[in-house]
């Protein structure tokens, strides 16, 4: 590098650190400046570990903060669970109403003095403490979605949500009144109501209810809750569903109807089979004979065809059907039909037959028994309850 180069060089390195330091200099006096007007000491934003506050606000603090009032929220997912939710979208984390029981029983008297009245607990106990008969209304808690929706003031109520849109399975509202009572929703009736409950089967005969219908349905009932000034209720159908599901995959091949006989002597007429069947305490339904224990059909009698009995008609052979899958014991069943069929043979000369139409004897009856019983212990064996609640809605018509 010749003399010429290095003055160049030189040069350059020597504007450098002039501009350098002038504008060091310049920061240097802006931040006195800032100093003695303000009385504060300066210090670099980058240079911090702190959070940058806005507005005075720290952002950190503001996100960890619980807002008072909920209102952007997903409300049927967020609330899908069971839990009890107040106007503002807030889940109350306090019992569902799977059980039918009051939330605090009175051995929680101390529990309920402590409930604020105007609490939204409040508003749901008091609720509770209403008698409402779940069985008669035909709710079950496993098989139904149940929603209870408490105002804060009675409201005139003409029409309540429709969502036939939703779902193809049986629902019904019941509204409390003004008296304290339970009525079945009626279309078109006017209402002054309290409350209201909404019951959605969430399977029959034509299969299960999706989530996404049920979710669809409890956005409208929330709506609606939060246009009459009221809270509301899900019951846990997530995991009813759930449970439902795993059932199901049990149930193959699990129904079973026996068809057996009986054979007259001689073509019997209408009113003759009529008075004979109904003093042996068997119940005419549409011209079908149910014989009823403790609301189980056990069996029926009619033609030989399974069609009703017509009053113009005489009968030489009758049919005697019977849904084991639907009868809680099986084994009883049979014993009934034996006696049954004893009386009846006793009155009218006849003979009991098989399902493949061979008359019935001693070898044939304990075949058919040990039949029953092997099939009553298979079902136990899995698990299955013959004549429950969930069989029921999948089989019966």
């Amino acid at each position: 590098m010749n003399n010429i180069q290095m003055l160049i060089f030189a040069g350059v390195m020597i504007i450098i650190l002039i501009t350098l330091f002038y504008y060091w200099y310049q920061d240097a006096k802006f931040r006195k400046k800032v100093e003695d007007n303000f009385n504060q000491k300066t210090s670099d934003v980058l240079n911090s570990n702190q959070e940058m506050i806005l507005d005075g606000e720290d952002a950190n603090l503001i996100k960890k903060e619980k807002p008072l009032l909920v209102k952007d929220i997903n409300r049927v997912t967020k609330h899908s669970s069971g839990k009890k939710v107040d106007l503002t979208g807030s889940i109350i984390e306090h019992d569902t109403i799977d059980d039918k029981k009051p939330a605090l029983n009175q051995h929680n008297e101390q529990l309920i003095d402590e409930i604020p009245e105007d609490s939204v607990e409040a508003f749901f106990y008091e609720l509770d403490q209403i008698p409402f008969d779940y069985e008669l209304a035909g709710i079950v808690k496993e098989l139904d979605l149940l929603i209870n929706i408490v105002l804060e003031s009675p409201k005139k109520i003409k029409t309540l949500p429709a969502i036939e849109q939703y779902t193809d399975k049986e629902y019904r509202y019941y509204v409390l009144d003004k008296d304290n009572e339970w009525y079945e929703y009626e279309v078109g009736k006017k209402y002054i109501i309290h409350a209201l409950k909404l019951k959605v089967q969430l399977i029959d005969k034509n299969g299960v209810t999706n989530k996404a219908q049920l979710e669809n349905i409890c956005s409208e009932l929330y709506d609606f809750a939060i246009n009459h000034n009221g809270h509301i209720q899900y019951s846990n159908y997530e995991q009813h569903l759930s449970l439902i599901q795993a059932k199901l995959k049990t149930l193959n091949n699990i129904e079973l109807v026996l068809e057996l006989y009986l054979l007259t002597k001689e073509p019997v007429p209408f009113n003759k089979l009529n008075r004979l069947l109904t003093d042996l305490n068997l119940v005419n339904q549409g011209g079908k004979y149910c014989f009823i224990n403790n609301d189980d059909v056990l069996f029926t009698i009619a033609d030989e065809h399974g069609n009703p009995l017509s009053s113009i008609n005489s009968y030489s052979k009758l049919s005697i059907i019977s849904h084991l899958h639907l009868i809680k014991d099986p084994m009883l069943m049979l014993d009934y039909l034996f006696d049954f069929a004893e009386a009846f043979m006793m009155n009218i000369e006849s003979r009991m037959l098989t399902t493949n139409q061979h008359v019935m004897n001693q070898k044939e009856y304990d075949q058919l028994n040990n039949y029953v019983k092997n099939y009553v212990n298979s079902a136990k064996k899995k698990n299955i309850i013959l004549g429950g609640d969930l069989i029921k809605r999948i089989f019966m018509q």
